[in-house]
């Protein structure tokens, strides 16, 4: 995931120009800016990927040396509401698809806007090659407890995301890594491509690509329901909702037999503080669907979730490397190219109720290379939350 964050952010692929990129808007009631700075402060001491930058070849070097972060404060305390709604929509239009350079050793960018006499507005920018949707949301979590309690005292880390980089590519040399290339390559011959679309306008033609959010929310008390109804069919919430995204994919699809781009945040247990150190730990999984024969939901849910779990019994060969392989084999162009997403953070545990402990979430938008459409589903405070990126 490195390797295509880096280079998708260029020109060289189809609907480049982007960066592997989260930007959101915080607005906070008499938020201590300066505390929240000595806050984020302790963090960049604490987690090395937040010192990360990219050298001109690529490479990824982080400082040992701490540099002295500060917030950029804005004051539009007295401006006319126009100007004040003027202003903060040119600087969303100006954060919300960064493509961060690196080149100062900073991939990530946090500004503050005081726009009434007691609203802050935060606007957080984050390059996805030093965090992936776990590390943010630890980021937050930590980060609210500093600002809570200055004083607090986290603890001691043993590992750093280099150690894990490192001892994660011993596992090319073992039988899992084996057994799992194996699997893949008896099945590259039948995989089939993704779904097939009807498109506005060929993904050439877009220079300079817009990603565009569109969401829903579904309550705790009917999203509670749903996962009662998918437990009695031994169905997970995320294989319930991937079952339904398919179910759209194959009415809009030429083609009911399809593939599609799973997301996974695959922390190996290599460690026991695997989950307390920040880092891109994305990875990919391509998921075959079969949908040509009628069927009822509930068994195609069930053998989705079949298939799905045992691909996941295989994930030490990546999805990223499957694309490799298919690309050089070169026997199908566009069965390579796998731009139809679906993310789930479901099974993690996380809940963006992390994020609303700093204040109300009042925008939000993330953009990947060579992606057009992404699906994503999480919950906050206990209901769920579905976003649709294009």
């Amino acid at each position: 995931m490195v390797k295509s964050g880096l280079l998708g952010r260029s020109d060289v692929f189809e609907l480049g120009n982007v960066a592997p990129h989260v930007y959101v808007e915080i607005d906070s009631n008499d938020l201590d800016i300066e505390g929240l700075n000595q806050a984020w402060q302790k963090l960049m001491e604490r987690h090395d990927m937040l010192r990360m930058g990219l050298l001109p070849d690529g490479q990824q070097l982080v400082s040992e040396i701490v540099p002295s972060y500060q917030i950029t404060i804005s004051d539009l305390r007295g401006e006319n509401p126009e100007a004040i709604t003027t202003k903060l929509s040119s600087l969303r239009e100006k954060m919300s698809h960064q493509v961060l350079p690196g080149s100062d050793g900073l991939l990530f960018d946090i500004r503050a806007t005081r726009w009434s006499a007691e609203k802050v507005r935060l606007h957080l920018s984050f390059d996805l090659l030093i965090a992936d949707a776990w590390s943010l949301l630890l980021l937050c979590s930590q980060w609210n407890q500093l600002v809570r309690n200055p004083e607090a005292s986290l603890t001691t880390l043993e590992l750093s995301f280099r150690d894990y980089v490192v001892a994660s590519k011993q596992l090319v040399e073992s039988e899992l890594y084996r057994r799992s290339q194996n699997y893949w390559f008896d099945r590259l011959e039948t995989l089939p491509s993704a779904p097939e679309l009807s498109l506005a306008k060929h993904p050439s033609e877009i220079k300079q690509p817009r990603f565009v959010r569109r969401s829903a929310l579904l309550s705790p008390e009917k999203w509670g329901c749903l996962k009662e109804r998918a437990r009695a069919e031994s169905v997970t919430p995320s294989g319930l909702l991937l079952t339904a995204f398919a179910e759209i994919l194959t009415v809009w699809s030429k083609s009911a037999h399809f593939t599609i781009n799973l997301t996974l945040f695959n922390r190996l247990p290599l460690h026991p503080q695997v989950n307390d150190i920040v880092g891109d730990f994305t990875s990919l999984t391509l998921l075959e669907v079969d949908n040509e024969t009628p069927d009822t939901f509930a068994n195609r849910a069930v053998r989705i979730q079949k298939q799905l779990w045992q691909d996941l019994d295989h994930r030490y060969f990546t999805g990223v490397e499957v694309l490799r392989e298919l690309g050089r084999r070169g026997e199908n162009r566009q069965s390579g190219i796998m731009p139809v997403v679906f993310t789930s953070t479901l099974a993690l545990g996380l809940d963006l109720g992390t994020v609303t402990q700093l204040g109300e979430m009042v925008y939000g938008i993330s953009q990947t290379p060579q992606v057009w459409l992404d699906h994503q589903v999480m919950e906050e405070n206990g209901a769920l939350v579905f976003n649709w990126m294009q």
